[in-house]
């Protein structure tokens, strides 16, 4: 009897040793199993990594992408940058004529004036009324007036006229503004849509503008612009004929 219980502990020794030796040798298959997993888990984290990180460094890093942008925009501005600018010149053109043509009109006696306030130069056969325009209340004012829209040979020409000639259009006598009565034609009725621009330098530029004449006739005045204290004024403006 104890022979037959030894055998059977032999016998079960035996069967758990071998059982063992089974499970260890599978141990490493699933070590093997593990460490392939391992290495292609780690092979497509480093995929993923680096295609973040050359996302994350376009995105953190846009000067690229700003300067195509900035280029795309200038490209923009520059080809339409000459007809705007275009438009506003010949715009401020036709604000400088219309202030000629009203600078005209004053050089010519057209300002409103008192005719029961009036006096006469000695040895002149010349009568001035009192200038009741609230614009105008001294020499100094008309002077100051037409400096904001013409300049050089085209203010000389309207100073001379005004004011420095033997028998001026203004004059001031106590204390009060005096225009000579009488007058000359005066005025344009120039055609904006008729202006064009040529010789444009930082220094000014040159414009020619269409007016009508009595009898349906057309004439064309060649004017010049010249720029001072950061603003443009008329130089010169030469009408046809």
């Amino acid at each position: 009897m104890k022979k037959t219980i030894i055998a059977l502990t032999a016998l079960t020794l035996v069967l758990s040793l071998t059982a063992c030796g089974t499970a260890g040798t599978a141990a490493p298959d699933t070590g093997s199993a593990a460490e392939t997993t391992v290495a292609v888990m780690t092979e497509e984290a480093a995929e993923t990594t680096a295609d973040a990180e050359a996302e994350t460094t376009a995105a953190d890093d846009p000067a690229e992408s700003e300067e195509t942008e900035t280029e795309a925009a200038e490209a923009e501005s520059d080809a339409e940058a000459p007809a705007a600018d275009e438009a506003a010149l010949i715009d401020q053109t036709f604000a400088l004529l219309e202030k000629y043509s009203e600078i005209d009109g004053i050089a010519a006696c057209g300002v409103n004036s008192d005719s029961a306030d009036v006096f006469q130069p000695e040895n002149a056969e010349i009568t001035y009324q009192h200038v009741t325009d609230d614009r105008f209340r001294s020499v100094a004012d008309l002077k100051d007036f037409l400096a904001q829209t013409v300049t050089g040979d085209a203010e000389k020409a309207f100073a001379d006229e005004m004011f420095n000639d033997e028998h001026p259009t203004y004059l001031e006598k106590d204390g009060k503004l005096y225009v000579m009565q009488g007058g000359r034609g005066a005025g344009f009725d120039f055609d904006k849509d008729s202006i064009r621009l040529s010789d444009l330098t930082e220094d000014g530029f040159k414009a020619e503008v269409s007016y009508p004449l009595p009898g349906d006739t057309v004439a064309t005045a060649q004017v010049t612009l010249k720029a001072v204290d950061g603003a443009y004024r008329i130089s010169a403006l030469q009408p046809e004929g």
